[in-house]
């Protein structure tokens, strides 16, 4: 949910819509002029907040601001790679210290962030979940397609467990294959990570250049702490 105020208010103003609201709803509280930045700049979340929320109530200020379709700049390109690969290392993360469900999630998350940037480069927004299969079956990405549905349908009937590791070595291919990172083997760094490693705390994904640069923290298989570093992708 979110809310519109022509003021800043205070925290304790907050706090109180946040215990009216209950556990079960979180709520983005944004001043008109923030709002009309976020529009200007064509931040991600203003093409949400516009293209994929219904409008409970809203004064004439609000409706005009919110009249003006925000654009597609590169601050909208660079959060979808961004998420995208966010939601991978989380994705990662989750599997490897056994919160494969939360891995599933990431894993969907990241796979529609790629496709989105995918298809915002085209100039065109997708919300819906049947649009970005309809649209991943319009470029003949079937097999991305088909990726898309299992992770989908995965997050609420679940995944065996046999099942899990493919699923997500697929969908991590796709995510850098779309973000434009060939050659890129996801199952080099599950291999690392397993004859190295006994826990994994964090492990981030940059890109650089055309390759992806890997970074691991955890502990290794004595117990101790430490890190890693290793590129995949071409010429890695």
């Amino acid at each position: 949910m979110a809310i519109i105020t022509r003021d800043k208010i205070s925290l304790e103003e907050r706090v109180l819509i946040a215990e009216e609201l209950g556990q079960d709803v979180s709520a983005l509280i944004l001043t008109i002029d923030e709002l009309k930045r976020l529009l200007e700049d064509g931040e991600f979340l203003a093409h949400e907040l516009l293209g994929d929320s219904k409008l409970i109530y809203a004064d004439e200020t609000l409706y005009e601001v919110i009249s003006k379709k925000p654009p597609i700049t590169t601050r909208t390109l660079e959060y979808l790679e961004k998420n995208a690969l966010a939601c991978l290392n989380l994705s990662l993360e989750n599997y490897f210290t056994g919160r494969f469900h939360d891995s599933l999630n990431y894993a969907y998350r990241s796979l529609r962030s790629a496709v989105r940037l995918l298809c915002t480069r085209e100039n065109r927004l997708l919300f819906k979940d049947r649009e970005i299969l309809a649209f991943l079956e319009e470029k003949g990405l079937r097999d991305e397609a088909n990726i898309y549905r299992k992770l989908r349908n995965g997050r609420f009937r679940g995944i065996g467990k046999g099942d899990l590791f493919k699923t997500l070595i697929a969908t991590y291919t796709a995510v850098f294959s779309l973000l434009g990172f060939k050659g890129v083997d996801p199952e080099k760094l599950v291999d690392h990570v397993e004859k190295n490693y006994a826990y994994i705390t964090r492990i981030k994904i940059d890109p650089v250049e055309n390759r992806l640069h890997v970074t691991i923290k955890g502990l290794n298989l004595a117990g101790k702490e430490t890190h890693s570093e290793l590129y995949l992708g071409e010429d890695a």
